[in-house]
């Protein structure tokens, strides 16, 4: 029974547990079996036992949400979460030095919320009891104080977000910038008109080269051979009852409704809608299922092409790929780019992409080169003579602006009097679209949606073919009241935003801190 609950609530009869097989089996940690060290890292300046990686990493690994990620990804690498303990630990040693605190009744309150020990929506005291023992092998205790300081780790994160404020000013600046809208006359100053201006020796050629080396560089390359394995491929194979569907649609029937406030719709009118879901996630675990067997099958990579014939399964060929080239034919994952990050060319890996689940063999890469200066020398001329051109657009802007501003003339005048075709658009906003073809982004609409009518920008770089100077003819702004009734959702969302970018930026200067160094499995770090 739930430790904390043991003088609070009465036995409830037993219901099974799915067998879940053991990760640490016998009680020996996955840690434990790999290093002999008594210490795995220093954090903060304090050398990390063993133990205490193991603890973090049972933590980590039954909580809800990973729990979640492996139900919801069967590919999920495990190894992924080597680097979110050390963090947690860090983390946990901040919160603890700011004496960020979780009480008994938050832990209960917790794991009473925790799906897998329920029963018809009620807490299973008995059912958390066993699962406790059999899936992870701790005592109550243990699990419990794991819980805790996944919460301390919460509340710091909470503590955070509760130190964030959002300002009236804030709140105006961000209606405004969202609903203003502006009307603009502006010339564009084109890169392309002084391209024959410029000149430039060999030196200069050769000297471009040498400090722009970056750019003559290639791209990595990867050789590889694969198996799809795609869901599309077995949604005959999954068969739904209507019991299934009827269980999604009671689960998820708030989120399929239009928005928060619309009236949710009958399951009838979602029934197709459903079981098309409800399908796809079937035959997505059947892909995985079927790509997991023919790994299981191989014991070398040697014998990819053999098992390949024997089950009917066709081996495809990739030859010196760029990641864009590869993600053009197999979609890209998180997944994918650590396969390609690690390079270990005697292991089959089972990833999932955009098409399905893919069976890859990493064989060789082709480490990226700088070209020779012979080879690339047309192409550094002309990357030379755009940079020469683009600098001389911009004096030229420059110039035209620094007139505009120091005499009566008109806009137009100047525009005339420097060869520049002066256009006046339609009133604009920020995400508005209808432009962009006249090269006028929401790039202009930064510099100049705070400024009064007649302001003339300074010179902007829009792309590196054009560069846009704007005066404001007209604003247009919508009513008070509009902002008014629309304080309350405004100020939600950029609180939201506000609090995510600072628990980012709060939550990376713990981690710079913290210092984390980790031991190599073989280092003998003893007291």
């Amino acid at each position: 029974m739930l430790y904390l609950f043991r003088k609070k609530t009465k036995t409830i009869a037993w219901v099974s547990v799915c067998a879940v097989i053991f990760l640490w089996g016998g009680g020996t940690s996955l840690l434990s079996r790999q290093r002999q060290s008594n210490y795995v890292a220093k954090i903060f300046g304090k050398k990390i036992s063993a133990a205490t990686y193991d603890e973090t990493y049972k933590m980590l690994y039954f909580s809800p949400k990973v729990q979640y990620l492996l139900r919801e990804n069967p590919n999920f690498d495990e190894a992924m979460l080597d680097d979110s303990i050390f963090q947690h630990i860090a983390f946990l040693h901040e919160a603890r030095k700011r004496n960020i605190k979780v009480t008994n009744d938050e832990i209960r309150a917790d794991i009473v919320r925790r799906e897998q020990f329920s029963t018809d929506g009620r807490f299973n005291a008995s059912l958390y009891e066993r699962w406790i023992k059999n899936v992870t092998g701790q005592s109550l205790r243990q699990y419990e104080e794991g819980v805790r300081k996944e919460l301390t780790v919460r509340n710091l994160i909470n503590s955070i977000k509760k130190s964030v404020s959002v300002s009236d000013d804030e709140l105006k600046e961000h209606f405004y910038k969202e609903k203003r809208k502006l009307k603009l006359r502006y010339v564009i100053v084109r890169t392309a008109d002084f391209a024959e201006n410029v000149s430039y020796t060999n030196d200069d050629v050769v000297a471009y080269y040498q400090q722009h080396l970056e750019k003559f560089k290639t791209k990595k390359k990867y050789k590889f051979n694969y198996i799809v394995f795609s869901p599309q491929t077995f949604l005959n194979d999954v068969t739904v009852s209507d019991g299934e569907l009827m269980s999604f649609f009671e689960n998820n029937k708030n989120r399929l409704a239009d928005n928060a406030s619309a009236e949710i719709p009958s399951f009838d009118s979602l029934k197709e809608l459903i079981s098309n879901i409800v399908t796809g996630k079937k035959a997505r675990l059947i892909a995985y299922d079927k790509a997991k067997e023919f790994k299981d099958q191989i014991t070398n990579v040697s014998q990819l092409s053999d098992v390949a014939a024997n089950t009917g399964y066709t081996v495809l060929g990739a030859s010196h790929l760029t990641i864009d080239e590869i993600r053009d034919k197999i979609g890209w994952s998180q997944g994918l780019e650590d396969v390609f990050n690690k390079f270990e060319p005697s292991k089959i890996n089972i990833v999932e992409t955009s098409i399905g689940f893919i069976l890859i063999h990493l064989q060789s890469i082709v480490q990226p080169i700088i070209i020779d200066f012979n080879e690339s020398e047309e192409k550094v001329k002309n990357l030379l003579k755009a940079d020469l051109a683009l600098q001389l657009s911009e004096e030229h802007a420059m110039m035209v602006r620094t007139e505009m501003a120091n005499t009566g003339a008109s806009f137009n005048e100047i525009a005339t009097q420097y060869n520049l075709s002066s256009t006046d658009t339609d009133f604009f906003s920020y995400r508005d679209n209808t432009i962009i073809n006249q090269q006028i982004t929401s790039t202009v609409f930064d510099h100049l949606w705070n400024k009064n009518i007649d302001h003339i920008s300074m010179p902007i770089i829009v792309n590196d073919n054009s560069i846009v100077i704007a005066q404001i003819v007209a604003i247009e702004d919508p009513p008070d009241e509009e902002f008014e009734a629309q304080r309350n959702d405004i100020k939600k969302q950029l609180l939201e935003f506000k609090q995510i970018v600072d628990v980012q930026q709060q939550l990376s200067d713990i981690l710079r801190s913290a210092e984390i160094k980790i031991f190599p499995a073989n280092q003998k770090e003893n007291k």
